[in-house]
């Protein structure tokens, strides 16, 4: 008798779990049905910048692949000039923690640098040494000596060869670098040259279309 109630126990048991995980796999769909639009539009361009942003931080409350969604809304950020938002952004993403894929790298290099655009030097130049200081990554800790001035931008580039991510990753941010010590001419110079990697399918590709543009309108 005890073993014919603990059988039915188990059996409601089991379709109690049942009910439930169809339950959340009915509101996950519902909830992809719902965000599938907005995802439509990330393909989409736009006349208005704005527009973008505003598409990543709506898949952003919905928690929709966050770890992909930041570094893009991070760069559209900063692309806009809005640098205290992108830096949000920045510490929120890097604070997910993970592995130093090309992202975490690349958004951990640009933490100091929009602190440097915000004209907070100091802070900066503390935030780039504590990067250098545990970037076990060659290439990147390699572009962090360049801007400290360890390294030669010269001897990068030679470095990189015909690595067109590297040229793209070392230009792009030797041009913020540029920017924020306030050489105008040297940042475009850097950029143009970020573009010459021809690889249009990176954020920090756009990034660098989008600052050319940016500080061609104030010649």
């Amino acid at each position: 008798m005890e073993s014919d109630t603990k059988k039915a126990d188990h059996r409601k048991a089991q379709e109690a779990f049942s009910i439930k995980q169809q339950k959340q796999y009915s509101e996950k769909v519902n909830e992809q049905e719902k965000l599938f639009p907005i995802i439509l539009k990330l393909g989409q361009q736009f006349e208005n910048a704005e527009e973008k942003r505003n598409i990543l931080k709506q898949l952003l409350k919905k928690n929709y692949k966050t770890g992909k969604i930041l570094p893009r809304l991070i760069y559209h950020s900063a692309m806009a000039e809005l640098w205290s938002e992108a830096l949000v952004y920045a510490r929120q993403f890097l604070g997910m923690g993970g592995r130093d894929n090309l992202d975490r790298l690349s958004i951990g290099l640009l933490v100091p640098q929009l602190l440097d655009m915000m004209g907070k030097k100091d802070e900066a130049g503390v935030e780039l040494k504590k990067y250098h200081e545990r970037t076990r990554d060659p290439w990147y800790r390699s572009i962090s000596e360049c801007i400290i001035g360890e390294k030669t931008e010269p001897s990068l580039k030679e470095k990189a060869g015909t690595h067109p991510e590297n040229l793209l990753t070392l230009y792009m941010h030797l041009g913020l670098w540029a920017e924020g010590s306030g050489d105008r001419e040297k940042a475009i110079q850097y950029y143009k040259q970020a573009l010459e990697s021809y690889m249009d399918n990176r954020i920090e590709y756009a990034f660098a279309i989008a600052r050319i543009n940016q500080l061609k309108k104030r010649s």
